[in-house]
């Protein structure tokens, strides 16, 4: 066919889309690339009711057309990319496990390696993910398999490489972990080893509930930022963020960023192939939808996007074709999404605004930055404070705002004043005193700290899974542990300083050996272990997880021995009462809970906080109780009579942790706003008080050698001794 003239059939330009046209035939291009009666006749065959517009409605993107159909370069000659990198999706029940060796029990669907295949969770665009159990470690995970049907196609090899890769080098909370990388030689099967998520897709739900609450779209689009930062700091260009690729942990707070299936090194971006630009056209960024070079920037239009939606109830850019929806991208401004929800704050909405600048240079410059922004706001939202801004005076309302780079501190200028979202404080001029030992973990926020009853070592369960066990006076480390795959939430070492038990979000409370790091013992699972402790004989351990359980366990036979689900959230704080009589537990829905240690009878309920409480700690004497939490309070507790006897609101922001001195005399309390604050419990009065990190303490402990720690957010450990602060008491 030339291209002169004549137009090719509705069978021949079916044949175009579904890729089995001839691709070389260049007057078949050039006639595409200037026939608009053409391309409108492609439009209208993509809206068809096609077995290819049934994929479209169901994955949201084209995903029939090979990479080397002329379909692509038509497009590309006409100005209208619409290009997609994923072969044809099928149910579950169509995807074939012939590679799987025959199980062992008939309720499974088969084994692979070490694994045990419990089920199919999905099927993604180049991979089939699994439910498998680790026999080795006795855990359940999920596995994700290069779809047999592409092991041939040397550009999905290597892309499912490039993904393992990039994958396995982030190590976030917010971010799906991977344990690791294996291959079944024998049946040349490559496969990823990944935390499994108990939950459901921000995708599912959104069909369930439509657009959210903003409190819950903050704390989303906040913690998605996080993770993408964490990858961006690796280097990583994620290039598919979309509802479906943003899960939601069934128990607590948890988002985690999956699907790294389309991640790219920055280096590496321009291996596409010309004309297939990876993603999907709802959420890709304007340089994505036209084959230019991406950069990090490029995800925070699709996070964009994606707040948009959550709070409009539709992504901004809509269409009844994909093709349609490119468009619009590319040359259209969306509907302002203070139409679509005249509820929202007009702080949210220049946020997003920003977000979906069409130029990058005119975005947010890191989801570090975004990240900190919601951060801020989710802060004042929790405090219910009303954060205000102008209303919109002209086409840029941003030129009002001003992030500093260091501290990410956003500023409105609201007519001649200025708002600082994180307000003043009233200790602005403390200065962090002179620590006795600064012990630096490297390894990401230290979630929790235990001191050894000589006070000659301290151990920190950090962000990235380790154990840090640091000898004080060598100011080093003794050793490292490879604890877990998931951030260290709890840690609490034995009475007698030879045992270490560790909890994470992979449920797991384990049971190490001090002096030979060996794992003596790993507790059942639960969901997501938040807080642990010994009792006073380092006989019983007490776990409180994210499925709002709070257990009692025999250390030496690993058995169950008290069980109570007495909280409506997760189980933030644990504390067994020196005596051994009593425990307590804390939670995020506010209460704090005394419990019988023989019978697990509830005995005192606590609920004076007004929101999470995230910090408990026993006197010695096991009658006084002391909490700390997000209402930004710290509260001393009579056990005896079970009443509050002191409020302390000294605090700007959430307090994280307290702890009483040994001798029962003092307690001291710290937070969100970096400070350390030290009370007499005679007195119920504050006796000193000093800036003790650079970012949020959450951590703060006394020694029995009358030394005080702190340890937080910085990743660092703060060592004072006590009597060097100048406290008088």
């Amino acid at each position: 066919m030339s291209a002169s003239t004549k137009c090719p059939s509705t069978v021949e330009l079916r044949d175009i889309v579904d890729g089995t046209g001839d691709a070389g035939d260049s007057g078949v291009v050039a006639h595409l690339g200037e026939c608009r009666s053409c391309q409108q006749a492609l439009e209208a065959l993509a809206n068809s009711d096609s077995s290819l517009t049934q994929t479209l409605r169901e994955q949201q993107a084209i995903i029939r057309p090979e990479p080397d159909s002329a379909y692509w370069r038509a497009l590309q000659k006409s100005g209208e990319v619409l290009t997609v990198a994923n072969p044809r999706a099928r149910s579950s029940s169509e995807v074939s496990l012939a590679f799987l060796d025959p199980p062992a029990d008939g309720s499974h669907l088969g084994t692979l390696a070490n694994f045990t295949i419990v089920r199919i969770v999905g099927r993604g665009g180049m991979g089939i993910v699994l439910h498998a159990v680790d026999t080795c470690l006795q855990r359940d995970v999920a596995i994700k398999i290069l779809d047999p049907e592409l092991s041939k196609d040397e550009m999905a090899v290597k892309r499912f490489c490039r993904e393992s890769r990039a994958a396995a080098s982030i190590s976030h909370e917010n971010v799906v972990a991977v344990h690791q990388v294996e291959e079944d030689e024998e049946k040349q099967v490559p496969f990823l080893v990944m935390e499994l998520i108990s939950g459901e897709s921000l995708e599912k739900k959104l069909e369930r509930e439509g657009r959210l609450p903003l409190n819950e779209i903050v704390r989303i689009g906040m913690q998605t930022a996080a993770g993408l930062a964490a990858a961006h700091e690796k280097g990583l260009i994620h290039r598919d963020i979309k509802p479906a690729n943003i899960l939601l942990e069934r128990t607590g707070l948890r988002v985690k960023l999956s699907d790294f299936g389309l991640a790219r090194t920055v280096e590496d971006v321009r291996l596409t192939r010309t004309g297939l630009v990876a993603g999907t056209p709802l959420y890709m960024s304007p340089e994505q939808a036209s084959g230019e070079e991406l950069d990090a920037r490029s995800d925070l239009f699709s996070l964009g996007v994606v707040l948009y939606e959550l709070a409009a109830g539709e992504p901004p850019f809509t269409g009844k074709t994909p093709l349609a929806v490119l468009k619009r991208l590319t040359e259209e401004q969306p509907r302002p999404l203070s139409e679509r929800n005249p509820d929202l704050p007009e702080w949210f909405v220049h946020i997003v605004e920003k977000l979906l600048a069409k130029n990058p240079k005119d975005r947010f410059q890191s989801a570090r930055e975004v990240a900190d922004t919601l951060e801020h706001f989710w802060a004042l939202l929790k405090s219910s404070q009303t954060v205000a801004c102008p209303k919109k005076k002209s086409p840029s309302p941003w030129k009002a705002v001003m992030v500093g780079a260091a501290a990410g501190l956003l500023t409105l200028a609201l007519g001649a004043a200025v708002v600082f979202f994180f307000g003043p404080r009233r200790d602005s001029a403390a200065q962090i005193p002179e620590p006795l030992h600064v012990l630096k973990g490297n390894a990401g926020p230290l979630w929790s700290l235990a001191v050894s009853s000589d006070g000659q070592h301290l151990a920190a369960g950090a962000d990235d899974g380790t154990v840090k066990y640091w000898d004080i006076a060598g100011d080093r480390v003794a050793w490292t542990l490879p604890a877990h795959q998931t951030p260290i939430w709890a840690l609490a070492l034995s009475p007698k300083g030879d045992y270490l038990a560790t909890g994470s979000d992979d449920g797991h409370t384990k049971i190490w050996e001090v002096r030979t790091q060996n794992e003596v013992h790993t507790l059942p699972k639960i969901g997501g272990v938040r807080a642990l402790a010994f009792d006073a004989d380092g006989k019983r351990i007490l776990t409180g997880g994210r499925d709002h359980s709070v257990k009692v366990w025999d250390v030496g036979t690993q058995a169950e021995l008290l069980t109570t689900v007495g909280h409506d959230s997760l189980v933030s704080a644990v504390a067994f009462a020196p005596d051994g009589k009593s425990f307590a537990s804390a939670s995020a829905d506010k209460s704090i809970k005394i419990w019988d240690a023989n019978s697990g009878k509830m005995k005192l309920k606590l609920t004076n906080h007004e929101r999470g409480v995230y910090g408990i700690a026993f006197a010695p004497n096991s009658r006084y109780l002391v909490s700390g939490g997000w209402d930004r309070t710290v509260r001393l507790w009579d056990l005896d009579s079970g009443t509050q006897i002191a409020k302390f609101d000294e605090h700007t922001q959430d307090v994280w942790s307290v702890a009483f001195n040994p001798e029962g005399t003092l307690f001291a309390s710290a937070g969100e706003d970096q400070m350390v604050r030290i009370w007499d419990v005679a007195t119920k009065k504050e006796i000193h008080s000093f800036r003790g990190s650079t970012a949020a303490i959450l951590n703060v402990r006394f020694s029995e050698s009358g030394c005080i720690v702190a340890g937080g957010k910085d990743g660092v450990a703060r060592i004072w001794r006590f009597s060097d602060l100048g406290a008088s008491h």
